[in-house]
């Protein structure tokens, strides 16, 4: 669970007609290549953050913030940390925590 002195990063997103909730720190499996993602579709998932960045477009404002109450709400209650951009650092961050490292906000 996120907290707000440890907030979730977040990168909204509009792809294939959809708007994604990228987690660019929130690894989802062992590869290093894939983060965790929502959309209201489908709900969490894998995704490759490059691919997803590169074949879509930020998210409308509206869209974005709609969004971004569902999950600050329950059940979710995320605390969350927009970015505009993938950072070298949130790729870091959740290339640490896969090496078993602690979380570097």
């Amino acid at each position: 669970m996120t907290t707000a002195t440890n907030p979730l990063a977040v990168i909204f997103r509009e792809f294939e007609g959809e708007t994604l909730a990228i987690f660019p720190e929130m690894p989802w499996s062992r590869s290093p290549n894939e983060c965790g993602s929502y959309a209201r579709i489908g709900q969490h998932g894998a995704c490759d953050p490059a691919h997803i960045i590169a074949n879509s477009r930020p998210a409308d404002p509206d869209k974005a913030d709609a969004l971004r109450r569902e999950l600050e709400s329950a059940p979710f209650e995320y605390s969350l940390r927009p970015l505009l951009r993938m950072t070298r650092k949130a790729v870091e961050n959740r290339l640490a925590h896969l090496m078993g490292e602690p979380y570097n906000a």
